[in-house]
């Protein structure tokens, strides 16, 4: 629940528990509540929608089926293997890490219908083949993942972010002296 949403629910909490206490008033005879309501209908008609609206908010939060599951699902026959999404990215990053000239690496693992997708950021070398490395890292990270959790690997998407900082000064101060 984001910051809005806890603000929300403090105004709607003080607001239901005002309520409760005119409501209260009421069945205790206080017509003072009446002779509100009869002066300012569309007032009260106003506020009445904006608590309404607030209340389905919060149906809605709490009933609402998450974006995205924190854990990939196996059913065995003795019972749910849960893997978390975390430590599938871990997984994928520690099978990147694994190719020659691959550095600065991110992971994202989003959960599909028939597995995982992985999107991986990297840096590379700036002498290296660029699209041999991402072949190597997306096949090194295929194979990884599905063997070590048993989760199938629908796609992998690399994107190669910026060369290595430490080797293309490398190559610019080498250049230079030939």
């Amino acid at each position: 629940m984001g910051a809005l949403d806890r603000i929300l629910l403090g105004l709607f909490a003080l607001a239901v528990a005002f309520l409760s206490v005119l409501m209260g008033a009421q069945v205790l005879g206080q017509d003072w509540l009446y002779d509100m309501y009869t002066h300012y209908p569309l007032e009260f008609l106003a506020a009445a929608a904006v608590l309404f609206l607030v209340a389905l908010r919060f149906v809605f939060i709490r009933t609402g089926a998450s974006k995205e599951p924190l854990a990939i699902v196996h059913k065995t026959e003795h019972g749910d293997v849960r893997i978390s999404v975390q430590t599938l990215e871990s997984l994928a990053e520690r099978a990147a890490r694994l190719v020659r000239g691959v550095s600065d690496l991110k992971t994202k693992v989003r959960p599909s219908e028939v597995g995982v997708r992985v999107a991986i950021r990297i840096s590379v070398d700036p002498d290296l083949d660029i699209p041999q490395i991402t072949s190597s890292v997306q096949q090194k990270v295929k194979d990884y993942v599905e063997s070590t959790s048993g989760v199938n690997v629908q796609n992998i998407v690399v994107y190669v972010n910026d060369l290595s900082k430490s080797q293309a000064g490398k190559i610019s101060a080498r250049s230079r002296v030939e």
